[in-house]
């Protein structure tokens, strides 16, 4: 028996300028490998030993190129891959945002039915929560698709946007692996290992298991059965409410007709939300797979459960770099929107904070960058249906870290007090606004926080108020919902920030 894994198959992308690893599953001792040009030329060759059932093949880098076949032979058998191409190679996760799918987004609809180009492509890693037979058969007849007019319906949205912005910049072949689920906290996709080795990780891991208690799985399934059939019969109201409301219509109208959201899942063994679950389930079948970069939207559901979302983004990248051999691997971090629950009339902290755990963490690591969407998300809707920006502002982000240059937002770098002032410079000139600059604040030794007034001239911003005579610290845009009015001359809003 020989098989290959089906990140291998029709239409795979391999990563560019990396060591490729090949790996499935052979009774023979030996098993071969070797991708071909269009012409018959072979570009890559290898050897391998089966170990306990398994083998994992070793090819060198390869610059980018389509066309290619793969071939992989173990005792008299043969497997053969067509169209293989050679380009980046993105892991694009995280909770409901990344997972929300083209159809579903304000541009799809539109973009569906005309969009083609087979060197953008996608495979959807499958959803199971619960290892077995059933979730090992998903994942080995899943397969690569390339987008072509009406197919992409079911890719992220984002990745999808992403993946076009790259493939414009680069003229590369762009592969997304789509590995996602809403709802879910960080801690979801991190080996229990990683959990226990932080104080954080560990009170996620003891919380979940004291929440279950002694529920056995089919106490949780009978549960779990009665919310699936809840969430999609309000998913079937809220998608009529589209059809007949539009894409663009505001969410409050939306849950006038559907309702609100059932969201209470179920606590169990089996459930998707329990910490290190979907790192079992859906991470583990990708490895070792070898990438170019992950893309990751998530904390939505982690931000009204810790204040150390830092801890929790740490250790999902450490967890992930790890478990995909790869130091370095990049990482395209998507920093939260602009939101307000409907039931909190006034601004949640929780929100910005998270903001700027998302933030401090990128900055600390050269191989990281936070993506700034401070001026975009619907104010009631934690769905924002308009993904196209963040998708092109987390292709750009990628970009720079490749070393092209690509739009990003300004950021500040540096602050000095300068008497009844606090002076900040950012990273690139910004625009003057027509109308007073928002949500600055200053305050001074452990004092409250007061609206400043800002004057800015290029890459320099002066902060006062009368408030504080004599400031010791400022931020911007410290809010759950807001609308700023400070960008860069290249378009993009200044990024969230903290001085203490």
């Amino acid at each position: 028996m020989l098989t290959i894994s089906p990140l291998f198959t029709d239409l795979a992308v391999l990563p560019l300028s990396r060591e490729l690893r090949l790996f499935g599953e052979a009774s023979a001792p030996l098993v071969t490998a070797r991708l071909t040009s269009p012409g018959g030329v072979t570009l890559a060759s290898g050897e391998a030993e089966t170990v306990n059932g398994r083998y994992e093949l070793l090819l060198p880098p390869l610059q980018p190129q389509e066309g290619l076949t793969l071939t992989v032979e173990a005792g008299g058998e043969r497997l053969v891959s067509e169209n293989i191409a050679v380009g980046l190679l993105l892991l694009c996760g995280g909770q409901s945002n990344m997972e929300l799918e083209l159809r579903n987004c304000a541009e799809g609809p539109a973009l569906i039915p005309v969009m083609d180009d087979p060197g953008l492509r996608y495979f959807n890693v499958p959803r199971y929560a619960r290892s077995g037979p059933e979730a090992d058969a998903a994942f080995a007849g899943t397969r690569w698709k390339a987008v072509t007019p009406g197919q992409a319906g079911d890719m992220s949205a984002v990745a999808c946007f992403a993946g076009r912005r790259l493939r414009e910049a680069t003229g590369w072949p762009v592969g997304l692996v789509d590995c996602y689920w809403g709802g879910t906290s960080a801690t979801c996709w991190m080996d229990e290992g990683t959990l226990l080795a932080t104080a954080e990780g560990a009170r996620y891991l003891s919380e979940y298991r004291a929440a279950c208690g002694d529920k056995d799985m089919a106490a949780y399934l009978e549960e779990e059965n009665a919310f699936q059939q809840e969430m999609n019969e309000w998913n079937s109201r809220v998608e009529a409410a589209r059809a007949h409301l539009g894409p663009d219509a505001p969410w409050a109208a939306i849950e006038a007709e559907a309702g609100i959201c059932p969201w209470h899942p179920p606590v169990g063994p089996g459930s998707p939300y329990r910490p290190a679950g979907l790192f079992t389930t859906m991470v583990k079948p990708l490895l070792p797979l070898a990438l170019s970069a992950v893309l990751w939207y998530q904390g939505e559901e982690d931000t009204f459960h810790t204040d150390r979302y830092d801890v929790l983004l740490l250790s999902l990248m450490r967890c992930w770099r790890k478990a995909f051999r790869q130091p370095g691997l990049p990482f395209i971090v998507a920093q939260l929107p602009c939101w307000q629950p409907d039931d909190s009339p006034e601004d949640d902290p929780r929100w910005p904070e998270t903001r700027l755990r998302q933030a401090e963490v990128c900055a600390a690591d050269a191989r990281a960058l936070c993506v700034c969407q401070i001026d975009q998300g619907e104010q009631h809707n934690i769905h924002p249906v308009h993904k196209q920006p963040i998708g092109q502002r987390l292709a750009d982000a990628l970009l720079t870290l490749l070393g092209r240059d690509a739009p990003v937002s300004p950021e500040i770098t540096a602050w000095q007090t300068d008497g009844p002032a606090l002076l900040l410079t950012v990273s690139q000139p910004l625009q003057t606004p027509a109308a007073p600059a928002k949500h600055f604040e200053l305050r001074g030794v452990c004092g409250p926080w007061h609206p400043a007034a800002a004057e800015i001239t290029g890459t320099a911003i002066r902060l006062t108020s009368p408030a504080v005579p004599r400031p010791t610290a400022a931020r911007y845009a410290h809010f759950s919902w807001g609308e700023v009015n400070v960008f860069g001359v290249n378009g993009l809003p200044l990024a969230p920030g903290e001085v203490i």
